[in-house]
């Protein structure tokens, strides 16, 4: 294969050119980067060197002075970088240094005014990452393996990487014709001696598996490959179904997060629960790379329960206003202390009832005879009693509307809720969902802060409606 013509059509094909789109390159000074390098700046594209350095191995750095002399060379600029004291995320130190480096890359590409990142993998890193997957137990979303071109934050799961383009040009090009072009223009390419690792699956699968299926089927490369394109595009496929479809099963909460109705999930197919699934994970997930099938599942099961539940991109499940809410699980513990109703419809009941919001709080809501007590009509404690008999049988509750007023109970006028809720000192993260019960379209109660002014206890009062606001079980 000819490699400097396969880089040149793959280049075409992903909008390279016409030439002055700047190109952040990344080179490891292996074959397969090298050679890629190599192929841009033959093709007179204007390019930036990106090396980083895991700082996994004491010589290692020596790796980086070598990419650096190779960039002054072809009179290129580069930026290298070095990690220090990785740990290993979600199980593993490669997945790890994956996301530390390509947050490094996505860094230099904004540092040199680039809106495209090209990285040198090949036909065979495509095979070893449909195996790799394959012995995972990925479904076809992972055996479709590597895209041609993707945008850098699907892999760093960082929104400001939205607008960088990752390129991959040699995708169909074997690592022995890059190993050939570095050979054939005499240009020293290194060797990166944790790539011999056998500890490293990915490696046992590169110098054992491969040859060994290869002994089946000499062409077992581009084989996988060609099978990695096919369930690219039922891949692409499945997520604009998702695209079109979710809208209609997920209910965005204005905050951030994302709620299901559990009986509306569980009337899905099993596989369009778990595309649906997959589709909320991949917004919210802080890091997707450790998106699995295993995280999938746990999601989709986790709908049908009650408890909160952790999951994997440092995300909780948790059950607020009838919903199955998706959301970060630092955002979950910080509203637990506050009543939420996060439900997007409003709500009617009749009393007696007992309603359900976030986190075990709940609003209890019941009939009883007049007393004495019933003429200290003020709050108290999260409790208000009003003039059954003034009232209509049927209430609403629903969150706080944007923009709504109300008339409190010994106030001077309307006045927002907005800004009752910022006079009582509550933080404006927990605003927007701040539970509400209505009649005839009026707030008779802002929960647990205001009641409103109409349907005072009287001497004439017969009948009370009693509501409390109860707060989650302690521990």
């Amino acid at each position: 294969m000819d490699v400097f013509e396969a880089v040149q059509m793959a280049t075409r094909r992903a909008g390279l050119v016409p030439r002055g789109e700047r190109i952040a390159v990344a080179v490891s000074g292996g074959a397969d980067s090298t050679c890629l390098l190599d192929c841009l700046h033959r093709l007179g594209l204007p390019l930036v060197v990106a090396h980083f350095d895991h700082g996994l191995r004491p010589s290692s750095w020596s790796d980086a002075r070598k990419v650096l002399r190779l960039a002054a060379k072809l009179r290129l600029p580069a930026i290298a970088g070095r990690a220090h004291g990785l740990k290993a995320r979600g199980g593993s130190l490669e997945n790890a240094a994956r996301i530390a480096r390509y947050r490094f890359l996505g860094d230099c590409a904004r540092r040199s005014g680039s809106r495209v990142l090209a990285v040198g993998h090949t036909q065979d890193d495509q095979a070893e990452t449909v195996l790799l997957h394959l012995l995972r137990g990925a479904g076809s979303g992972g055996l479709r393996g590597m895209r041609p071109e993707t945008t850098l934050d699907r892999i760093t799961g960082e929104t400001a990487d939205a607008g960088i383009r990752v390129v991959r040009p040699l995708l169909g090009v074997p690592r022995a014709a890059t190993e050939a072009w570095c050979r054939a223009q005499r240009i020293p390419a290194l060797h990166d001696p944790s790539n011999d690792d056998p500890a490293i699956l990915r490696n046992r699968i590169r110098a054992e598996l491969l040859p060994l299926m290869g002994t089946y089927n000499p062409s077992i490369r581009p084989a996988l490959a060609r099978m990695a394109d096919v369930l690219l595009a039922e891949a692409e496929a499945v997520e604009a179904v998702a695209e079109a479809f979710a809208p209609a099963v997920v209910r965005p909460l204005g905050d951030g997060r994302l709620g299901v109705e559990p009986g509306e999930m569980a009337a899905l197919p099993l596989g369009m629960q778990r595309v649906i699934v997959r589709w909320i994970l991949t917004r919210l997930a802080a890091e997707r790379g450790g998106i699995g099938f295993e995280g999938v599942e746990r999601a989709r099961q986790a709908v049908g329960v009650t408890e909160r539940t952790s999951l994997p991109g440092a995300l909780d499940i948790v059950t607020e206003g009838g919903l199955r809410v998706f959301g970060a699980a630092a955002f979950a513990r910080s509203l637990a202390e506050f009543p939420q109703f996060l439900g997007q419809q409003t709500v009617t009941f009749r009393a007696p009832q007992r309603l359900a919001l976030n986190a075990g709080w709940s609003i209890e809501v019941g009939r009883e005879q007049r007393s004495d007590d019933s003429a200290h009509d003020a709050d108290l404690a999260g409790v208000i009693r009003l003039d059954a008999d003034a009232l209509g049988p049927e209430f609403e509750i629903s969150a706080a509307r944007r923009g709504e007023r109300m008339t409190p109970f010994a106030g001077a006028g309307s006045t927002t809720v907005r800004g009752l809720l910022q006079q009582a000192k509550i933080p404006a993260r927990a605003r927007d969902a701040w539970p509400v019960i209505r009649q005839g379209g009026a707030i008779i109660w802002l929960v647990g802060i205001r009641r409103a002014e109409g349907a005072r206890i009287s001497k004439q009062t017969r009948r009370v409606i009693r509501m409390r606001l109860a707060g989650p079980d302690p521990a």
